[in-house]
């Protein structure tokens, strides 16, 4: 499978908050540079699926002061970080 192309300049971050066994649901916060495809800062939510974490529309989060809200905590239960 060939890696998507990134723009000149994009850089960013992943990070993945912790999550439990029995958590429905893994937080990730995406952080892109202004360089990028999509810029700023978003909240994707993972649901446990059948047999992998699988990512839905539904769990997507851009407003700002949800992103805020929910940076915080993801940061403060950061499981790890991934460069983009």
């Amino acid at each position: 499978m060939k890696a998507e192309a990134k723009p000149n300049g994009c850089s960013g971050s992943l990070v993945f908050a912790y999550y439990g066994p029995e958590d429905p649901d893994w937080f990730v916060l995406r952080s892109c540079s202004t360089a990028c495809e999509f810029k700023g800062e978003a909240v994707e939510m993972l649901q446990r699926g059948d047999r992998e974490w699988e990512l839905t529309s539904a769990g997507f989060v851009e407003n700002p002061s949800d992103v805020e809200r929910l940076k915080r905590q993801i940061e403060k239960a950061a499981m790890f970080r991934l460069p983009l």
